[in-house]
């Protein structure tokens, strides 16, 4: 008995409200990366 999946993956990917989502997902992580990027690139205090 094969067990039928909740979402139909590829009709969900397809949709443009879904794209949108994941893009804007894909962005926030570059945005975090290139603010620890920064962050890094400060020259630290040592105490």
């Amino acid at each position: 008995m094969r067990i039928k999946p909740l979402f139909d993956l590829p009709t969900i990917a397809s949709e443009p409200r879904t794209n949108t989502i994941i893009a804007r997902g894909e962005q926030a992580e570059v945005q975090i990366l290139e603010a620890l990027l920064q962050r890094l690139d400060e020259p630290t205090v040592e105490e």
